[in-house]
């Protein structure tokens, strides 16, 4: 039996890459309950990761975008709360019991 590498014919790092991937799918999630922040991303850059646009029909008085999703099953949701997409830099508010939005957002994400 062939290894996936030479089945595939991909180098080590390529496979590393493809292991290590995370799953983002939408999911009709509404939380306040917020464990963090992400700073300095704007709206596109939040959809480019995610693959979608907001979600999640929020508190219009409130929030502006939401959206809630699963990342590798583990429920987690970003919102903006009064405008604070619009600082400088933009902060989102998030939900995300498992920390992993840092495979998806690097150095933005920062736990509270």
């Amino acid at each position: 039996m062939r290894s996936v590498e030479n089945q595939y014919n991909l180098d080590p790092q390529t496979l590393e890459e493809i292991m290590t991937t995370s799953v983002v799918t939408p999911a009709e999630l509404n939380t306040s309950w917020r464990t963090g922040s992400l700073v300095g991303l704007n709206k596109q850059d939040i959809v480019r990761a995610l693959g979608f646009e907001p979600n999640i029909v929020d508190d219009e008085d409130k929030v502006v975008n939401s959206w809630g999703f699963t990342v590798d099953g583990k429920d987690c949701a970003i919102w903006d709360f009064k405008g604070s997409h619009q600082l400088n830099p933009p902060r989102w508010s998030i939900y995300d019991p498992a920390s992993v939005l840092d495979k998806l957002f690097n150095n933005r994400y920062m736990g509270d």
